[in-house]
C-alpha cells in the first residue's frame, strides 16, 4: 500500500536504542491496519541501530533519517515536520504497542467523529527483562469513561494526562499543541508532551477513550 498519503503517521526518534528497535518496529509493522508510515529521526547513533534500520528500510512504509540533535525534543519537532498522514501517533523505541488492532479501533473512531480529535487507551509496564508489570491507570478499565464533553473538568479535578504511547490525533491538531521548535519556555522546552496535553485541553478538543490496553 502506498504511504504517500497514509491515513496514519508513527513518528518516533531514538539515539542507540538498537537493543530495542526491532521490538519497537515489529509491533508498529504487527499492526491489522496497513495503511500507515513509519518516520523515525534518529540522533547519529553509534550503535547497531543504522544497520537496524537497513534491514526494515524494505518496508517502504518506513521513512528514517540519522544526524545530531541538539536536544532530544528536537527530533520530535523533526519527525513530526515529517509526517504526511490524516492522524499522528507517536511510539519512542524502547516501547511498542501491545494491541494488534489498535490502529484499526483509533481510525474507526476518528473517521466517524469529526468533533473528536484524539483517541486514547492505557499503557502498561514491561520491564527491561520482559517482564509485565501494572497498567497504568487501571481503573479506567472498570468505571465508567469520561465523556469526550466532561473530559476537561475530570482533568483539572484528576491531573491525569493522554500516554503519548497510546494516543491517536488529528494531524492538524497534534502539529497546533505540540510546543514550538523554537520554544524558549522550560516546561515546553522539557516537558513537551505534558504541554501538549494542557494545549489541547485549553483550547477545548474533544478526546475519546477506549478501553484497551494498548501500548
Amino acid at each position: 500500500m502506498s504511504s504517500n498519503n497514509p491515513k496514519i503517521s508513527v513518528f518516533t526518534t531514538c539515539k542507540n536504542g538498537g537493543r530495542f528497535l526491532r521490538e519497537t518496529l515489529d509491533s508498529i509493522l504487527s499492526q491489522t491496519f496497513t495503511d500507515f508510515e513509519i518516520v523515525l529521526v534518529d540522533g547519529a547513533s553509534t550503535d547497531e541501530t543504522i544497520s537496524i534500520l537497513k534491514e526494515y528500510e524494505k518496508d517502504k512504509r518506513l521513512r528514517w533519517i540519522s544526524e545530531p540533535d541538539t536536544h532530544v525534543n528536537e527530533g520530535f519537532h523533526k519527525a513530526i515536520a515529517l509526517t504526511k498522514g490524516d492522524y499522528l501517533m507517536c511510539m519512542p523505541v524502547s516501547d511498542g504497542y501491545l494491541s494488534k488492532n489498535w490502529f484499526e479501533k483509533c481510525v474507526h473512531v476518528l473517521d466517524n467523529n469529526p468533533e473528536i480529535s484524539l483517541v486514547h487507551g492505557l499503557p502498561q509496564t514491561l520491564d527491561e527483562d520482559g517482564s509485565f508489570q501494572g497498567i497504568s491507570w487501571g481503573d479506567f478499565l472498570s468505571i465508567p469513561s469520561v465523556s469526550p464533553k466532561d473530559y476537561l473538568f475530570f482533568w483539572l479535578a484528576t491531573r491525569h494526562m493522554f500516554c503519548e504511547l497510546t494516543y491517536c490525533v488529528r494531524s492538524k491538531v497534534y502539529k497546533k499543541c505540540f510546543p514550538p521548535p523554537d520554544t524558549k519556555d522550560y516546561f515546553e522546552k522539557h516537558g513537551a508532551f505534558l504541554r501538549f496535553v494542557f494545549n489541547f485541553n485549553i483550547n477545548g478538543y474533544l478526546p475519546q477513550f477506549i478501553t484497551v490496553v494498548a501500548s
